[in-house]
């Protein structure tokens, strides 16, 4: 006796055969409908980034920043990661959120990405300089010439640093 006998359930053979293409049918579809929520989900974020970025670039650092925040916390893939902390940094310099900025620049420098990484060198030694930590800004600072000596950047890095060397009073006068 067969596991399911349609014959003691009360299931016609022609209700068996419509019940089998509906099923067929949906299992059929199923990598399209997970295609097309895929896609869905790449446009709702790629919708969303555009949104910060249009935020940005409008100087209303807030919203922005709570876009990219929001666009990490999503994120799965390690460049996407690193892209988002860095914009998310570079809102929180703009709000003057020094400490926050460092950290996420951090954990750029730490990425795969070297001119990204370089890029993030900086602005962490620029974000310790303006929340008062010379000496953290100052290894950064260096840090950033050895590894982009020809960067238009070198040339602020070099202020920065003659600057630090004037405060502890290094420079003779």
């Amino acid at each position: 006796m067969p596991f399911f006998d349609r014959s003691t359930h009360g299931i016609a053979e022609s209700e068996h055969t419509a019940m089998s293409t509906v099923v067929r049918r949906i299992l059929l579809s199923l990598p399209f409908l997970v295609f097309a929520l895929d896609v869905e989900s790449v446009c709702a974020k790629q919708n969303s980034f555009d949104q910060a970025a249009n935020a940005y670039r409008q100087g209303d650092w807030e919203a922005a920043a709570t876009q990219f925040q929001h666009l990490l916390s999503d994120s799965t893939k390690e460049a996407s990661q690193q892209q988002l902390r860095f914009y998310l940094a570079e809102c929180q310099m703009q709000l003057g959120q020094y400490t926050a900025a460092r950290q996420h620049y951090q954990a750029v420098i730490e990425s795969s990405d070297r001119e990204l990484a370089s890029k993030a060198i900086f602005r962490c030694g620029e974000a310790a300089l303006f929340s008062g930590d010379g000496q953290a800004a100052e290894g950064l600072l260096r840090q950033f010439l050895n590894v982009a000596p020809d960067s238009p950047s070198a040339a602020y890095a070099w202020l920065y640093l003659g600057d630090l060397a004037e405060q502890r009073g290094d420079l003779a006068g």
